[in-house]
């Protein structure tokens, strides 16, 4: 008889698993979150008014891959989306932003922090700021002077890796933008 109440529970649970399985995997992946939803929802309305939808859309993909649903370790210390130093000093290799963080000082990084890459497993210098919203700035603004071409973001030149990383962003669902 136990075992019978066992399997007719653990089905059950499959069952529900199979139906709510989205919402458990938003839940879990929210048990993490070091911003608040009220905290993302106000970065992509404010900043809105600046980016096309389309780019907002474009930059909440690549947060929620980039940052496995804004809760890695390296989103937790950076607030960005592994925007990687490429130069010791401001504006660390991003001389297309530097103009755009001294206009917009509330989005400019504070500096960067050493992590670990996941691909690789390499140290790296990744940009720091100060706030979610500045970190999606930089992604937008980045996104806008590539002409929205997400695959970009992962790679400037080889077509391969570009039509690749787009593919991977195609099943993300948007929820704020």
């Amino acid at each position: 008889m136990n075992k019978k109440i066992i399997i007719i529970i653990l089905l059950a649970l499959i069952i529900l698993g199979i139906i709510f399985r989205k919402r458990l995997v938003l839940l879990y992946y929210k048990s993490f979150q070091i911003v608040s939803d009220n905290e993302i929802s106000n970065a992509f309305k404010n900043l809105s008014s600046i980016f096309s939808k389309e780019i907002m859309q474009n930059a909440e993909k690549i947060f929620k891959l980039e940052t496995n649903y804004y809760s890695s370790d390296g989103f937790k210390k950076t607030f960005g989306a592994g925007m990687e130093s490429f130069s010791g000093a401001y504006p660390w290799g991003w001389t297309s932003m530097q103009s755009y963080w001294d206009s917009f000082n509330k989005y400019k990084p504070l500096g960067t922090v050493l992590l670990t890459e996941n691909t690789t497993g390499k140290q790296v210098y990744y940009l720091s700021f100060k706030s979610f919203e500045a970190g999606l700035f930089a992604v937008c603004k980045i996104l806008e002077l590539r002409g929205n071409d997400a695959g970009a973001w992962k790679s400037l030149t080889d077509e391969n890796i570009k039509s690749d990383y787009r593919n991977r962003l195609t099943n993300i669902q948007n929820s704020y933008a």
